[in-house]
């Protein structure tokens, strides 16, 4: 890929806790050093190894080894935190119950409003269905798992 001063460049901001668009302020060797996001206006250093390049790499919760518990999911807080094979089961219950429903699936925007139960279709994630309202943001339950995304924003 082929940067330039001036240019856009997909990368994660700490700020907003989202990968969004940067604008490169600053190269050496053909590399971006400094960028700035087109969100939050906040700049930072541009690192090659922080961006994530495959599924392999993403965090996971970490789990704890006990008899007690079952091994397919754990209570953090007030949520439930499951595997991925649970996960993927409950990512297709709450497909099939939306489409027994006859639900209509909305293209994500984080301009528009959304309410518990509704399923979404993102442009990178895929379906999914919101699960819950936290402040100003949804709970979405994608295939690959548990997203906070941004809703009814206004500009």
């Amino acid at each position: 890929m082929s940067y330039r001063v001036g240019g856009d460049v997909d990368y994660r901001c700490t700020r907003c806790k989202m990968e969004l668009a940067h604008t490169i302020l600053a190269m050496v060797d053909g590399v971006p050093v400094q960028v700035k996001c087109n969100t939050c206006h906040s700049t930072r250093k541009f690192r090659v190894k922080s961006r994530r390049t495959s599924s392999s790499s993403t965090r996971r919760a970490p789990t704890r080894s006990s008899s007690s518990r079952s091994s397919s999911s754990r209570t953090v807080g007030a949520r439930k935190v499951l595997s991925s094979d649970a996960r993927t089961e409950h990512w297709a219950e709450l497909m099939a119950k939306a489409d027994a429903g006859n639900v209509a699936r909305r293209a994500y925007n984080m301009r528009e409003t959304f309410e518990v139960g509704q399923v979404i279709d993102h442009n990178k994630f895929g379906a999914g269905v919101v699960e819950a309202l936290v402040d100003r943001k949804i709970r979405v339950i994608f295939n690959d798992g548990e997203r906070l995304l941004i809703h009814g924003r206004t500009l």
